[in-house]
């Protein structure tokens, strides 16, 4: 729907076609003139402002002092209204720019965070020892109780402390059951040893399972990264010899 026209604008309509025209009788002719604007919106403008002279065409209508008086404040209001409209649209444009930027920044910290995050996972897996038991050693066995070495190594890519060798079945074995054990063991990459004797007294005649977990950490920055290394070692007497299990490092 098209939006009515103010008197001012009404008026201002008027004046700055016959600004234009000034030099054109023919279009400032009253006739003219009243089928451009309407018979009503003549009347109305015309007795505000207006004036009349005689030409080669007759009557014709001008700007009065009046009049030029209006187009200019007509005019500069409408500047000072642009103006300030302009500067809205700039504040408004500002601020989204501003919000824009604070995104862009929290994104940004957000990528640094997760570069660095990345980072230190890449270190850490490229520094994180992994120990496991390699085989198992001078197995003996006698009545029933059965003896024989862990043969550790550390496969990881960077140097591991052992602090601990727990044998789950049985808490107190550290003080009855394991010998030569030497607490902060390290192991570099590659590294292999027999760090530890077990001497188990058999629940049953023929096979038996011993859970055993060994701890362990890293050095520098991976020291406050314990790492847990589970495996089950099963003892058979009639084959003299222990299966070591797949493990969980």
């Amino acid at each position: 729907m098209r939006k009515k026209k103010g008197i001012l604008e009404e008026i201002y309509e008027f004046l700055d076609y016959l600004s234009k025209n000034d030099y054109k009788e023919d279009k400032r002719k009253e006739e003219n003139l009243r089928k451009r604007f309407g018979e009503e919106n003549y009347k109305k403008i015309y007795s505000l402002i207006g004036g009349r002279k005689t030409g080669m065409l007759g009557d014709a209508l001008y700007i009065n002092e009046e009049g030029l008086r209006f187009l200019e404040e007509y005019e500069r209001k409408n500047k000072e209204l642009k103006y300030s409209r302009l500067m809205f649209i700039s504040s408004i444009i500002m601020a989204f720019a501003t919000i824009g930027l604070l995104i862009v920044t929290g994104f940004y910290a957000y990528m640094v965070y997760e570069e660095k995050q990345l980072i230190e996972e890449q270190f850490i897996d490229t520094h994180t020892p992994k120990i496991y038991i390699k085989s198992i050693e001078n197995y003996q066995s006698e009545n029933n109780k059965v003896s024989f070495d862990l043969n550790i190594i550390n496969i990881g890519q960077g140097p591991g402390r052992i602090k601990n060798i727990i044998v789950v079945d049985n808490p107190t074995c550290m003080e009855t059951c394991l010998e030569g054990f030497t607490r902060s063991t390290l192991l570099v990459p590659g590294e292999e040893a027999i760090l530890a004797t077990i001497t188990w007294e058999s629940k049953t005649k023929n096979k038996d399972v011993i859970t055993l977990v060994i701890n362990y950490i890293g050095i520098g920055k991976m020291h406050n990264l314990p790492q847990n290394y589970t495996t089950i070692l099963g003892i058979d007497k009639n084959s003299k010899g222990v299966d070591v299990g797949e493990g969980l490092i």
